[in-house]
């Protein structure tokens, strides 16, 4: 334990290497939450007490757990008085503290995904003029870019760290594609009308799922599918807006951003489908779900520092 936290404390990030199938029981989900006002990133343990609590700072978003739970990355809003926006990507521990920005922030850096082994984290970017897929190490240094096409985003990394699925822009829809962990090989698994996008890997590797607008439709549901595409089919369907799925570490169950009452919350449903429940039932915009594991690090009670969320201020956002 003592090694742990001087590991800790010395701002060690790196997740343990991946499991072959699934990393662990049912630990927190982080999310973003616009309770207080501008929207921080939150974490909720559906299995525990249920409580939200608070990391980070104002203006962060779209997190994601290190594998072994210790790390949370994020996409961190960089303020320019008068200038463009632009964002970072900032790894921290699961408490909020030992924070380290790993891109310069020149231009805007979203969606982090760290790799299962947790010596890298896949990004968006928009450096290159237009929105493509990077990685960086996670302990810092120089970006790499992944992905040369157009428009690329919202990378995930396989469980094996062998591939990256991510969302390719064509037109005004998005198709999934997936390419090797090194770039190589792009090739599209779902390229149907409408638009797909936000790709999620099972953690045993064996699907996807993913945010799919039908042709025409002004709302989205989550689908789910097999890795190479094969078998999609809608996990719920509802008149409501669904997007953002994220897979729980078990495999058993799916969190996704639903506005079913009248604005954005987090909701889990089963991953073969049934009926869903709201987890954070606030007034207030609640999205980006990541659910992290269990572990000695990742559990909420074990890590000291988290404050409960601030309390509602004034009408919804």
């Amino acid at each position: 334990m003592r090694a742990l936290w001087i590991a800790l404390c010395l701002g060690a990030v790196l997740a343990a290497p991946a499991h072959a199938a699934r990393p662990g029981p049912n630990g927190p989900i982080a999310y973003v939450s616009s309770r207080a006002g501008p929207p921080i990133p939150s974490v909720v343990d559906p299995g525990r007490d249920g409580k939200p609590r608070a990391i980070g700072q104002m203006g962060e978003v779209a997190p994601a757990w290190s594998t072994d739970g210790a790390a949370i990355a994020v996409s961190s809003g960089i303020f320019v008085p008068g200038g463009p926006a632009i964002s970072a990507i900032v790894v921290m521990r699961a408490d909020g503290t030992q924070r380290s920005q790993l891109t310069q922030g020149r231009t805007v850096d979203y969606d982090p995904a760290w790799s299962p082994d947790g010596e890298k984290i896949a990004y968006s970017s928009a450096a290159g003029g237009h929105r493509g897929i990077w990685v960086v190490p996670a302990t810092g240094g120089v970006p790499k870019q992944l992905t040369a096409g157009p428009d690329d985003d919202t990378p995930a990394w396989s469980p094996d760290g062998t591939r990256i699925a991510y969302t390719r822009t064509k037109g005004i829809d998005g198709r999934i594609y997936v390419a090797g962990a090194d770039g190589s090989n792009p090739h599209a698994v779902r390229e149907e009308p409408g638009d797909d996008e936000d790709p999620e890997w099972s953690p045993d590797g064996a699907h996807l799922a993913y945010t799919r607008y039908d042709v025409n439709s002004s709302t989205a549901d989550v689908w789910v599918m097999g890795a190479d595409g094969s078998n999609p089919h809608r996990l719920a369907q509802s008149k409501y807006n669904e997007t953002q799925p994220a897979w729980s570490p078990d495999g058993t169950r799916i969190a996704f951003t639903s506005n079913r009452h009248g604005h954005d919350g987090i909701w889990v449903i089963p991953a073969t489908g049934g009926h869903p429940r709201d987890i954070t039932p606030n007034a207030v915009n609640e999205d980006s779900p990541a659910w992290g594991p269990r572990t000695a690090v990742g559990n909420l009670a074990a890590v000291p520092g988290l404050h409960p969320a601030p309390p509602l201020r004034g009408p919804a956002l």
